[in-house]
């Protein structure tokens, strides 16, 4: 099992794939009227995450993001820049480097309830989403995230606009979502607490 500072090595080359090819998909602009998704609604953070902790392929989680990636992402991401034409294979590269990102959640989350601190047992036990999740985050991990994906940002593309969409991508989206995965998979995959049987009077 690979150490959680491996897995945030990890993470970090994830982020360098994922934060280009949204600044490559932020050039293209957005039109709502070339998504089927259009005027469905938006899927919240824990909704996705149960169901991509529950999915069995990567097909399947792929298409579990995939609304929320055309409801939410597109739209901060590309502003108000037109799009003249349909961008599938742009788009399926978010998708897949979001979900290569998404993935080493779960890895994470397995390492941190292999190395389980009392914090983190007590909210699993009283099976509590928030506690876990407040037991799980730690703020100056997130900060680093941000900070190397709009640095990765700014050099891959000259309009500070884009930039500051994707630390607004990684700030309110993608970080929630990572954290609500690991949430899911730590509450899903914890035993029910062993009860001792109740004694039995000697006759």
């Amino acid at each position: 099992m690979a150490t959680l500072h491996e897995l945030r090595q990890q993470i970090a080359a994830c982020d360098i794939i994922l934060v280009d090819t949204l600044c490559a998909r932020a050039a293209l602009g957005y039109d709502p009227g070339h998504y089927r998704h259009n005027g469905h609604t938006l899927p919240d953070a824990e909704t996705i995450a149960q169901s991509y902790v529950q999915a069995g392929s990567l097909t399947a989680r792929i298409n579990i993001l995939h609304p929320a990636c055309i409801l939410y992402g597109l739209p901060i991401l590309c502003g108000d820049a037109p799009q003249a034409n349909a961008t599938p294979a742009a788009d399926l590269a978010c998708l897949d480097a979001l979900n290569q990102r998404l993935l080493l959640s779960i890895q994470v989350a397995d390492q941190k309830r292999a190395s389980l601190s009392r914090r983190l047992q007590t909210a699993l036990e009283a099976g509590d989403p928030q506690r876990v999740e407040k037991a799980i985050t730690l703020p100056e991990v997130e900060a680093n995230v941000l900070k190397r994906a709009v640095n990765r940002a700014t050099k891959k593309t000259a309009n500070a606009a884009t930039a500051e969409r994707v630390r607004e991508i990684y700030r309110d989206w993608i970080l929630p979502i990572s954290r609500k995965i690991q949430v899911e998979f730590l509450l899903t995959d914890t035993p029910e607490p062993t009860r001792p049987e109740p004694a039995t009077r000697q006759a």
